[in-house]
């Protein structure tokens, strides 16, 4: 009698453990259904994920939603990971049949894929700040105020005349949620490695502070876009300034009146008033009238040593200039040109 309690206990205690290696087994492979199972389905490869600063995990799912295959099984895996209350913002790159766990481990830790940012020669703090703003999270308008509030620009020994002074032509790299200020601090960063001691001494060799080099390269910059022609402009704008010639550059003047299409210079426009018209006025211009590519400003360090004082386009229209010693032959050049302006009816 004693052994079959004993048979029965054992079968008991059997069926107890086999039950409970089941329901561990299910449990297990609930688990692995909620954190590995594909749940990312975007009918493509892959595609980004923008999670705006101060986001809630609600925002997160709100945004997802449409692209999970089971909402319930995202929701489970955020409590247990805790993502609910350590949302991330930032540009993320999901793919198709991405599972919760790889997911949510990718959010909670802010694993951002960053932004090639190309900044090219702009005229205004406008155009660099809509670029950031159509890259970056940061608006046009908070990357306005950074180059243009005297006391945010204060710092870093800038006026917002010479803002654009700190902007290298380049590609940058960012995290999408950076701040505009953050965004603004990189650029300078980058300007001030640019500045390296040969070139501040190639600088001073010419009379010329970093800053108006800067802004002698971007005349430079508007006067010509062959490479190989900018250090001799380098060298007739030099020799201008050494002889305290007004530099007269065209480009200033479609900087001053606002007016960057104008083709043709007219001796009405010659009058603006401006601190930017270099007919008007003696010397550089208060500021750039654009971020300058590092081609121009190693024009202005390296420029050519030559007499001449005076030069005008071409009248080949080949983008090259005829350079001249004397008003004479500058006359003579000039006469040329605007003979093949007509002749193209070019106003």
């Amino acid at each position: 009698m004693a052994s079959k309690k004993k048979k029965g206990r054992k079968r008991s205690l059997l069926w107890l453990l086999l039950i409970l290696m089941l329901a561990g087994s299910g449990l297990a492979a609930s688990g692995w259904w909620v954190f590995y199972s594909k749940n990312i389905e975007l009918g493509k490869a892959k595609e980004y994920l923008y999670i705006r600063s101060h986001s809630s995990f609600d925002d997160v799912e709100q945004q997802l939603s449409p692209k999970l295959s089971s909402l319930r099984t995202f929701r489970w895996a955020s409590r247990w990971m805790d993502y609910e209350t350590h949302v991330k913002s930032g540009k993320y790159l999901i793919r198709d049949g991405m599972g919760n766990r790889e997911l949510l481990n990718m959010l909670r830790l802010g694993k951002q894929e960053p932004v090639a940012l190309v900044v090219r020669s702009y005229n205004l703090p406008e155009d660099l700040a809509h670029l950031v703003s159509k890259h970056l999270e940061a608006d046009s308008t908070e990357m306005m105020q950074q180059m243009t509030d005297s006391t945010l620009l204060e710092p870093y020994g800038l006026s917002p005349n010479q803002a654009m002074t700190a902007i290298i032509p380049n590609t940058y790299e960012f995290l999408w949620n950076t701040p505009a200020d953050s965004v603004f601090a990189k650029l300078y960063r980058e300007f001030a490695k640019f500045w390296t001691p040969v070139r501040k001494a190639k600088a001073r060799q010419h009379g010329l502070s970093e800053l108006q080099c800067i802004a002698l390269a971007s005349i430079i910059a508007r006067e010509t876009n062959k490479v190989d022609e900018m250090p001799t402009i380098a060298g007739v704008y030099l020799n201008r300034l050494a002889k305290n010639i007004p530099l007269q550059a065209d480009p200033t003047v479609k900087f001053a009146m606002g007016n960057f299409a104008l083709r043709r210079i007219l001796n009405a426009h010659l009058e603006v008033e401006s601190p930017y018209n270099t007919y008007k006025n003696f010397g550089l211009p208060p500021g750039p009238i654009c971020n300058p590519p590092v081609a121009a400003i190693d024009a202005v360090l390296n420029a050519a040593n030559h007499q001449c004082i005076y030069f005008c386009a071409k009248e080949d229209f080949s983008g090259y200039h005829n350079f001249a010693k004397t008003l004479r032959e500058h006359n003579e050049n000039a006469k040329k040109f605007h003979k093949a302006l007509n002749k193209r009816g070019v106003r």
